[in-house]
């Protein structure tokens, strides 16, 4: 993939660290998966690029909970997960000066596109014996996901 920047190169993108930020399931015993008919879900996105460091962090937020009429509680999830990324070729996608810095819009979908993917396989195991444990982050545009 080309950047008005530089080339993506996807073995010079290195993720070199995931955190988890925060982790909260609410998972009320007196409601049955079987009553859960539909979720609320939604995401959030947001980088931060570190020229000093020549790092790149992402960070996802995702939010769950159950759309249950007249409950008294709904289950629900808020996870909230750090990305730190390396670049080989930092200079040529990222420019900074002092008015700020700008980043190729093909560098930010592919970092949301690793992020989201990996996010996925950790939601997928920390639901794992609770309510949720059937859901599977959706496949989503990672182009969506910076609009978030």
């Amino acid at each position: 993939m080309k950047s008005k920047f530089g080339q993506i190169e996807f073995d010079k993108i290195h993720l070199q660290r995931v955190t988890i930020v925060s982790a909260v399931i609410e998972n009320p015993l007196e409601i049955s998966s079987r009553e859960i008919g539909g979720l609320h879900f939604n995401v959030g996105f947001t980088l931060d690029i570190s020229p000093q460091d020549q790092k790149v962090k992402a960070e996802l937020e995702v939010n769950l909970s159950t759309a249950l009429e007249n409950a008294a509680s709904q289950a629900t999830a808020r996870f909230r997960l750090a990305f730190i990324y390396s670049l080989e070729n930092f200079d040529e996608l990222i420019h900074w000066d002092n008015t700020g810095v700008d980043v190729s819009n093909e560098l930010a979908i592919e970092i949301a596109s690793i992020s989201y993917s990996t996010a996925r396989g950790i939601l997928l195991m920390h639901f794992q014996g609770t309510l949720f444990g059937e859901f599977i982050l959706p496949v989503v545009s990672p182009i969506d996901i910076l609009n978030a």
